[in-house]
């Protein structure tokens, strides 16, 4: 009876280490995107359609993006959401990773749709 509980109580132990890591992950993801969303914020970036996008902040503020949330990245942009090299990001790209430029705007000039890049970064593919 007394290894019974010993296992349960280990069990119970182990369980709540992970829902504390669980949670520290996660808050760390929530930290990113809204650095992320900042940081899009703060770039002169190029326009491909008008859509509305409402965001809760962690600060429990709803904010409403208006204008608009369907912007380009260049690939400077993007290699500094993601703290990685150009090579590294290209493979990403062959291996399926990271998604394929979505609009090209000239020689030597790929861009990603903003939304893509979000959702890479809040793990939503």
């Amino acid at each position: 009876m007394a290894v019974k509980k010993e296992k349960e109580t280990n069990y119970l132990e182990r369980l709540v280490v992970k829902i504390q890591t669980l949670g520290n992950e996660l808050s760390n993801l929530c930290e990113e995107v809204v650095a992320l969303q900042k940081y899009c914020e703060t770039m002169s970036v190029t326009t491909v359609k008008h859509e509305e996008m409402q965001v809760k902040g962690l600060d429990g503020e709803l904010r409403v993006y208006q204008d608009p949330p369907e912007r380009l990245l260049r690939l400077k942009d993007v290699l500094k959401v993601f703290s990685i090299s150009k090579s590294t990001f290209w493979a990403g790209i062959k291996s399926g990773r990271y998604p394929a430029p979505s609009y090209v705007l000239g020689p030597k000039i790929p861009t990603w749709r903003l939304s893509e890049i979000m959702q890479l970064v809040k793990g939503e593919e």
